[in-house]
């Protein structure tokens, strides 16, 4: 099979590329660098080009489209560009293709306590979305009116972690002092997360399933987390030495992260970055698992090992922490 990849110079695109390699496939790899960034496969065929403008036609079998900006500092106008410009011009160029995979997420959903189902954005209030969340949410509605009669499969996965990343991982490693790691003392105890190796399980479910049915699916975890429990552990299996926890109380945490979002001294944490860890955020999968026959085969636990082992053939944690932010 004959497979593009948009954003293969990214955490998702380049862990991707590598299943599907490993699997017999072409792989066809989209980025906007001159050349492939070292952790992507060898065996792809790279292709540059800027999304944000118009593309030449492409031909293949599928499409998954990985392209976006997660940036939570970012203006609406900067991520409009990024995600929905840039899928409005694969949308055109990807005319021929029968199948188109978009990598979504969970911020187009108003989190509250109960689980939320891919329904919930049908009555979402979408002015209480965060720009990052409105922007994939206009992405979705764009590939779903533009794509009615091609097969079209919206995947939704929360807060993406394991081996490759180098995002979430790196800035967490960042709020290390003196072999402290400073976090809230609210971090949530109920929240979904998603394990890079199960979204390419949904990945490749979505690919050679033999339905052309589209769909938008829910992906995580089959367990709900605490953060207070795991995010140290996440840390600590990159630091690789003694690391000690010190929690920030609510109001301290609060008044910090208010104003950092006025004199920026800070990219590391965000409003955004901070709801997100702070608030329950639980998704069902379960039409995922009726319709795709998803089942989640990892876990947080089955990455601790992984990523300590990763992190050491990146040179070690500061190497990793300082070379591969974003």
């Amino acid at each position: 099979m004959r497979i593009i990849i948009t954003g293969i110079n990214g955490f998702i695109g380049s862990e991707t590329a590598h299943r599907l390699v490993e699997k017999g496939h072409s792989i066809v790899g989209i980025g906007r660098q001159k050349q492939a960034r070292s952790f992507v496969p060898k065996e792809v065929e790279y292709q540059c080009y800027d999304l944000q403008n118009p593309l030449p036609n492409f031909e293949a079998d599928a499409v998954i489209h990985c392209v976006g900006s997660a940036d939570d500092q970012a203006s609406f106008d900067t991520l409009f560009l990024r995600n929905v410009v840039t899928t409005n011009q694969l949308i055109k160029a990807s005319s021929n293709i029968p199948k188109f995979i978009f990598i979504s997420t969970s911020s187009v959903y108003n989190f509250g306590e109960e689980k939320m189902s891919e329904e919930h954005t049908l009555a979402n209030i979408y002015n209480n979305l965060s720009s990052y969340g409105k922007s994939k949410l206009l992405a979705e509605k764009s590939l779903l009116t533009s794509r009615e009669n091609k097969c079209t499969i919206i995947l939704r996965p929360r807060i993406v972690y394991g081996k490759g990343d180098r995002l979430i991982l790196p800035r967490l490693l960042r709020l290390i002092r003196f072999n402290r790691l400073l976090v809230p003392a609210h971090l949530t105890e109920n929240i979904s997360l998603t394990n890079i190796q199960n979204l390419i399980k949904a990945i490749e479910l979505s690919l050679f399933q033999n339905s052309d049915k589209s769909g938008i699916y829910n992906i995580c975890d089959s367990d709900n987390y605490s953060l207070q429990t795991v995010l140290p552990k996440l840390v600590q299996a990159a630091y690789c030495k003694p690391l000690n926890v010190l929690k920030i109380p609510a109001r301290l945490w609060n008044t910090l992260i208010s104003l950092n979002s006025i004199f920026h001294f800070t990219k590391n944490i965000s409003v955004f970055g901070s709801k997100q860890i702070t608030s329950t955020g639980l998704m069902d999968a379960s039409k995922a698992k009726e319709e795709l026959g998803y089942e989640a085969e990892f876990s947080m636990d089955d990455a601790y090992p992984v990523i300590s082992e990763w992190v050491k053939t990146q040179g070690g944690w500061k190497n990793y922490r300082d070379h591969l932010l974003h």
